[in-house]
């Protein structure tokens, strides 16, 4: 495998022309092999380590409502400031610790009012006379922190990331319990509603982040689909280093392949909007009447190759890691298969989607019983407060609590931390088998 564009047996697979389901549904029980899941988690990683970047380096954009809510507004303002209010005249009862002046008169922020929260509970916490108390204390606190960062705006890709997975929330459920127009209702809303919204409000993000998560996709699923390949025809079954290799050496290929169909399409609606120059002068106006025949041509085979795009995305990376094709023979390939085959691809996409709410639910049932069975057992002969986050989870919702009650010494600290990052792995690894099993 070290030569990107050697040959092998898998170069060349035989598709035939049956309807093969039980290959897609194979891949539920693929996505579970160990070097498949490592490859997920590191694509995982890259994309969340790329968003929070993003997050922290810009100014928050989206209303609490999510990314199809829109932008966040001056009522939206209005709300988390009497949130802030409302929270610090509950909570402090000492007027010393309140901002200074009338109610009506704060300026509030939320980090800022979080801090003076917290400076609350634990002087409160240093009067409580037993453990009942401090918990009561902790408990009112965590409502309260949970409240502010409900009303507070949300990042560009922490609004997007929680759009994804409720949309694969629902998508599972919709399968599971055989509700169709959930199904067809969260696919649009992720695949049409969301890119839309994202280039509506936040145009950079869509087209830097975009990019970026494009690029991860790509030489990841490159490397994935190319242990399938292997897998598939029974010649080997790569581990983790050799398909790093193959992505490594065929990047270029993988990466262009899903940029060029974008790239085509763009030069041709550049094209249209020059053509559009031409009515701005008077008598070239005439020409420019003339050629929208031309410009509406042009716009045609934007259209045809965005919604072949759209449709044989997924058939990119697959046919450079299983053929060694070059881009422009993978995009050749895949545009091919939806023209010639669509009720092929429109059956492997309804397979593909049961057999992700199949193996999503298992998945994720695993990960809620190992973390609450964890917890439970972890914590049944202590009370330190450094394990009130561990734990906690539900099926369709993995992020568990939160926030956790505020440590009473760095070790506890430093104990919160370690337990919430191996939590974090866990819940990530559910993120990578859908990689997985997606390539």
């Amino acid at each position: 495998m070290t030569d990107a564009r050697r040959r092998s047996p898998v170069d060349r697979p035989a598709h035939g022309h049956r309807f093969d389901a039980h290959r897609i549904l194979r891949a539920v029980t693929m996505a579970l092999q160990p070097p498949r899941l490592v490859i997920g988690l590191l694509m995982v990683t890259a994309l969340v380590t790329a968003g929070r970047v993003w997050d922290a380096a810009t100014t928050p954009t989206y209303t609490p409502r999510g990314v199809l809510g829109g932008a966040w507004t001056v009522d939206d303002q209005v709300v988390l400031e009497r949130v802030q209010r409302d929270a610090i005249l509950s909570r402090i009862d000492d007027p010393a610790a309140r901002p200074p002046g009338e109610p009506d008169t704060w300026l509030l922020r939320p980090d800022e009012t979080i801090d003076r929260l917290e400076a609350h509970v634990r002087a409160r916490r240093a009067s409580a006379p037993d453990v009942e108390d401090i918990a009561a204390e902790d408990a009112a606190y965590l409502a309260t922190v949970a409240r502010i960062r409900a009303a507070m705006p949300q990042g560009s890709f922490a609004s997007t990331s929680r759009h994804v997975i409720e949309r694969l929330h629902r998508i599972t459920q919709g399968v599971l319990f055989l509700h169709v127009d959930d199904v067809f209702e969260a696919t649009t809303d992720l695949f049409v509603r969301l890119p839309r919204a994202l280039w509506r409000t936040t145009p950079m993000f869509a087209a830097v982040y975009g990019l970026i998560a494009l690029l991860i996709l790509a030489i990841g699923g490159g490397a994935l689909s190319r242990m399938a390949a292997c897998d598939f025809a029974g010649q080997e079954r790569l581990r983790v280093r050799q398909a790093i290799d193959f992505a490594a050496g065929a990047a270029m290929r993988l990466a262009l392949a899903p940029i060029l169909p974008l790239v085509f399409a763009g030069l041709l609606v550049l094209l249209i909007t020059l053509l559009g120059l031409l009515t701005t002068v008077p008598w070239l106006n005439v020409i420019g009447g003339i050629l929208y025949g031309f410009a509406l041509v042009l716009g045609f085979l934007a259209t045809f190759l965005l919604l072949l795009y759209a449709t044989g995305f997924v058939l990119l990376g697959p046919a450079v890691a299983c053929e060694n094709c070059d881009p422009i023979d993978a995009l050749q390939r895949s545009y091919a298969y939806v023209l010639r085959r669509p009720l092929h691809l429109v059956a492997y996409g309804i397979v593909a989607i049961i057999g992700l709410a199949v193996g999503y639910v298992i998945v994720s049932l695993f990960a809620v019983v190992t973390l609450d069975l964890t917890a439970l057992a972890f914590e049944r002969l202590t009370q330190t407060r450094a394990l009130a986050g561990a734990g906690g989870v539900r099926l369709w919702d993995l992020g568990g609590v939160d926030a956790t009650p505020l440590p009473t010494s760095t070790s506890e600290t430093a104990t919160a931390f370690f337990i919430d990052f191996w939590q974090t792995v866990v819940v990530c690894l559910v993120a990578a088998y859908v990689f997985a099993y997606f390539f």
